[in-house]
This record gives C-alpha cells, sequence and structure tokens, in this order.
C-alpha cells in the first residue's frame, strides 16, 4: 500500500512520520513504530481528539444501526397478498414431505395400508 505520508528526520528519533489528525487536521509527527501499527489510519494528535474521534465512531455506529434496525413495513402492508403466496408455498411444502414420508413408510410397512 503507498503512502502519502512524508517521513521526515526528526532531532527526537531516527524516524518519524508526519500524520494529519482525523478530528482537528493538526500535522504532527508519529513514530515509525506506531504507524505501522495505524494500519494506514491517520492517528489523533492527543487523547482530547482520540476521545473525540471515538466519541463520533460510536454515533456514526448508532445512527447506522438504527437505521437498520427501524422497524419497517409488514409485509402484508408492503405487497399485498404476499402473505397468501407464502402460506400457500408452506401449505404445499408441508403436503409433498407428507406425501413422501407416506410412501417411504408405506414401503417399509405395507400391511398398515
Amino acid at each position: 500500500m503507498t503512502s502519502s505520508l512524508a517521513r521526515k528526520p526528526s532531532s527526537k528519533s531516527a524516524a518519524t512520520v508526519e500524520h494529519v489528525c482525523p478530528v482537528c487536521r493538526a500535522r504532527h509527527e508519529v513514530s515509525t513504530v506506531r504507524n505501522e501499527l495505524a494500519y494506514g489510519r491517520q492517528l489523533c494528535c492527543s487523547p482530547d481528539c482520540e476521545s473525540e474521534r471515538r466519541r463520533r465512531w460510536r454515533v456514526a455506529t448508532r445512527i447506522d444501526r438504527a437505521a437498520r434496525f427501524a422497524p419497517k413495513l409488514p409485509q402484508s402492508e408492503a405487497r399485498p397478498g404476499s402473505w397468501m403466496r407464502t402460506a400457500a408455498a408452506i401449505a404445499l411444502l408441508a403436503a409433498l414431505l407428507a406425501a413422501g414420508f407416506a410412501l417411504r413408510f408405506h414401503a417399509f410397512y405395507p400391511q398398515l395400508f
């Protein structure tokens, strides 16, 4: 994966990488080890920004989850007659299974029929 992050030598350590905070958009230096552990994600510049990033992620996740599990119209209101088709399909399947069972049962116990 190609990274657009610039490597700059620093007086603190031999190799650092420049990141942009995803919350406040401030540029800051990160060690190469932390950069590798970030797996391509931009790290926050401070604990306050990190807590804000996590709060935003939780809110976005809740909104997504609420949209996914929002009450929807029942099938019968969405498409009139769909419950009848479903009930007919279930009844047909039950009849076929019962007929198949009866045929197999008759093969083993013909004296009962």
